[in-house]
Parts: C-alpha cells; sequence; structure tokens
C-alpha cells in the first residue's frame, strides 16, 4: 500500500482492426487501480522530452502495471480520469525495495512500484 493511496479510473483502449478495407475501433475497456496522484515538479519537467513538457502536469505512483505511449505506434496508451479530463500515461520508471521494516511481512514491505508520467492529450 502506497501512502494516500486512492482509486484510479483507467481506460485502456483495444487495437482496432481493418475488415474490407475498412478500419473498425478496438472496443475500450475500464479499470480501476489504486495509486497515488502527484504534481510534476518542476525539474522533472525539465527532464521531459521538448514535445511534452507544456502538457505534462502529473505523476502517478501505484503497483499496477499500464500501457504507456509508444512513439512506434506498437501500443496505445492508458488513459487516467482525473475528474472531467484524461491524461496520457506517457513514460514509465520502476522502482523495487524490500527494505527491513519490523512487524511487517516481506509481501507487505515490499516497496515496488512505477511512476508513470500523465500528459494532457494533445490537441489536434
Amino acid at each position: 500500500m502506497l501512502i494516500g493511496e486512492r482509486t484510479i479510473t483507467i481506460k485502456r483502449p483495444a487495437a482496432g482492426s481493418y475488415s474490407g478495407g475498412l478500419y473498425t475501433a478496438g472496443v475500450e475497456t475500464t479499470l480501476t487501480i489504486k495509486g497515488v496522484i502527484q504534481p510534476l515538479q518542476d525539474r522533472e519537467v525539465q527532464m521531459l522530452p521538448e514535445g511534452i513538457r507544456t502538457r505534462a502536469r502529473w505523476k502517478l505512483y501505484t503497483r499496477s502495471t499500464l500501457q504507456e505511449y509508444s512513439v512506434s505506434g506498437q501500443t496505445i496508451a492508458d488513459r487516467v480520469v482525473l475528474g472531467s479530463m484524461e491524461t496520457v500515461v506517457h513514460k514509465t520508471r520502476d522502482f523495487a525495495s524490500t527494505a527491513p521494516v519490523f512487524g511487517l511481512t516481506s509481501a507487505e514491505r515490499s516497496l515496488e512500484h512505477r511512476r508513470y508520467v500523465l500528459v494532457e492529450p494533445e490537441v489536434v
């Protein structure tokens, strides 16, 4: 469990397909995860690629695995619902630790989690 953890809604689009030359979009599924959302710090924003700096606002810490943005288009990124806004899962960093904490089982003290950068979708 992460401190301040709450339930977060994720929208996961499925890959579409072509039939008879026509494209059919995949069916979107909705799932919930537990996680913590925090604003990005200025120095974290500066380390992001130039094309997304102005749209990156938040980071999500969770133990769940999400589909992130792929430049090659091989995967379609999950979208995190923040109130009335949806953000795109863009970048990942994994953290792992089993630091000893007295009175907790090894599963409870495992601090393995991921940090995702959440980016506002591009306006086209």
